[in-house]
């Protein structure tokens, strides 16, 4: 995980960045508050990696680079040429009654240790996708993070 998250994305973003690209848009993750100790029993090479990606995306962009921070990313999921999964019905729900329930106290409540990653609120994959396209091309999109909470407000439905 941590070559394919981290090493891959570092190599992509210096090449990038040689090759003259004035701006970079990387798909980062909304990490859940968890212990030490349990986040590099559960995601070490994952965390590791988006975290040495993000690094160098802040290095060789500092003003015009974007690290976009989603949560969990719902839609279809196509497991097959049968089978589609249809995140959608589980998780569009769960962003809807979160919305109404912690409305502006998610942010603090996702600060909490374990329980806090019942309080990010899951993104929906197209607006993952428009947050992307506009933080790649559209001039006016500071540099910086968008978080999960930011994604939603931004590009969500």
């Amino acid at each position: 995980m941590r070559r394919v998250n981290g090493d891959a994305n570092v190599a992509a973003i210096c090449e990038a960045k040689r090759q003259g690209v004035p701006r970079f848009c990387y798909v980062s993750a909304q990490l859940p508050p968890l212990p030490a100790v349990a986040e590099q029993a559960l995601l070490a090479g994952y965390a590791d990696g988006k975290r040495l990606a993000e690094a160098a995306l802040f290095r060789e962009y500092p003003q015009t680079g974007i690290a976009l921070r989603p949560w969990v990313v719902y839609g279809d999921r196509k497991v097959s040429s049968l089978v589609t999964l249809p995140l959608g019905m589980v998780f569009g729900p769960l962003a809807a009654l979160q919305k109404r329930v912690l409305s502006s106290g998610g942010r603090a409540l996702a600060q909490t240790p374990l329980i806090g990653a019942a309080a990010l609120p899951p993104n929906s994959v197209e607006a993952v996708a428009k947050a992307a396209v506009a933080a790649a091309t559209d001039e006016g999109v500071a540099g910086g993070i968008l978080d999960c909470w930011d994604i939603n407000a931004q590009y969500g439905d």
